[in-house]
């Protein structure tokens, strides 16, 4: 079994052979022992039959990365001499009850948080940052967030429901999981109510770079 971390490489097996996973690492049900577990949460509840379908991405993600090596030619680094990553494969939920899923994706995340693993979680839609908000401040406290989006995802319900994909941020903060007035957001194009012109920052607390603003100032320092 390759060590974590350690892509097959193309002149030894072939793209369309064996297990896929993210950019080929090893596939770990465990990932003790890694520093950057990948997993799979292909959940698209909380919509209300708007834009499903995110449910299939993890396994097109994996499929896509089959081609991507990990040396970065910029940096000359090869991110595998340094890293140690697995595949974790997708994590269970119910795919018919939302705060069930919520529930079972937070315990599954739980142990590896607090092993101080890295996780790079793919949905799936944006609805799969509340379990993992609640797993990472169960062992960090409070988080400061760091959000790019065109939608706040602040709204105090979802036609009466109050967990839903564009209600997160707004029980992030009514859990306790989020400080607001150290979080950001980018890339926001829609508020309810708008944000503050002269503070820039939501009725929540979080600060908003609107787009026009990432637009004229650019992404670097």
């Amino acid at each position: 079994m390759p060590e974590p971390g350690k892509a097959a490489r193309t002149v030894q097996t072939p793209l369309y052979t064996g297990l896929q996973t993210f950019m080929r690492v090893p596939h770990r049900r465990d990932p003790a022992g890694a520093d950057v577990a990948v997993v799979g949460i292909p959940i698209d509840l909380g919509n209300f039959g708007l834009r499903v379908g995110s449910r299939r991405a993890p396994a097109a993600i994996r499929e896509m990365s089959q081609r991507v090596g990990p040396y970065h030619r910029q940096h000359d680094l090869d991110v595998f001499e340094y890293l140690a990553v697995v595949d974790c494969g997708d994590l269970p939920f119910d795919p018919g009850d939302i705060e069930r899923s919520y529930e079972m994706i937070t315990e599954a995340l739980a142990p590896w948080v607090k092993a101080g693993i890295t996780l790079v979680t793919m949905g799936g839609n944006h609805t799969l940052a509340m379990p993992t908000m609640r797993a990472l401040a169960r062992t960090h406290g409070r988080l400061r967030v760091l959000q790019f989006d065109a939608h706040a995802d602040t709204r105090p319900d979802s036609l009466g429901h109050l967990h839903s994909a564009a209600t997160i941020f707004r029980r992030a903060i009514d859990e306790g999981l989020v400080d607001p007035h150290h979080s950001v957001q980018v890339g926001i194009r829609e508020f309810l109510p708008p944000a503050d012109p002269k503070t820039g920052c939501s009725a929540e607390g979080y600060h908003v770079i609107e787009p026009d603003e990432v637009f004229f100032r650019g992404v670097g320092p």
